[in-house]
């Protein structure tokens, strides 16, 4: 039973493995995001640009799916891309659904969860590398230096109080473009 995979699996369903694709520098792969890669018959993607990815570590009948816009040219929503998924999976397919950084600091993962298990798809999650602590390493900034008592981590909005997040003893993380 891999992680995550519901006791009342539906018979015939394929599976969905969430993989984290790190911050963008393929050596950080991890050796089951590749192995997993490797085996998908779909592939879901929401960012360009992951083509060089999907030719060098999936098969070349592999297919893609773009789940950054509808038909309509327009964004597609969280849910959008759950039913994306979950159609994918419902056929009896290998679903691998590319996410950058690590999928667990993503928001919008646990509506795709959802939505697997509502549907009794077994599905697994494979950690990435995060931009939470790959950025500052490349930068040679050491997260937990001596005197860091602690890390804040902020995706900031118009509305982001730095006071609260701001101090001597705080090393901070700032993910996405700051507002």
């Amino acid at each position: 039973m891999t992680s995550g995979q519901s006791s009342g699996q539906t018979p015939g369903a394929g599976s969905v493995c969430f993989v984290g694709v790190g911050p963008g520098d393929e050596g950080l792969l991890t050796l089951r995001a590749v192995e997993r890669l490797a085996r998908a018959d779909v592939v879901v993607v929401d960012q360009p640009g992951r083509t060089a990815l999907i030719a060098t570590y999936c098969r070349p009948d592999v297919q893609v799916l773009d789940a950054g816009f509808g038909d309509d040219g327009q964004p597609m929503t969280r849910n959008a891309r759950a039913r994306l998924v979950v159609r994918a999976a419902r056929t009896g397919a290998t679903v691998v659904r590319l996410l950058d950084g690590d999928p667990t600091t993503i928001n919008g993962l646990d509506g795709e969860i959802r939505a697997c298990r509502k549907e009794n798809l077994p599905f697994e999650v494979v950690p990435g590398v995060s931009a939470v602590t790959a950025v500052p390493a490349y930068a040679g900034v050491v997260l937990t230096a001596a005197g860091v008592a602690g890390i804040h981590i902020v995706q900031p909005d118009d509305e982001t109080d730095w006071s609260l997040h701001a101090g001597p003893a705080t090393t901070l993380v700032v993910l996405g473009p700051v507002a």
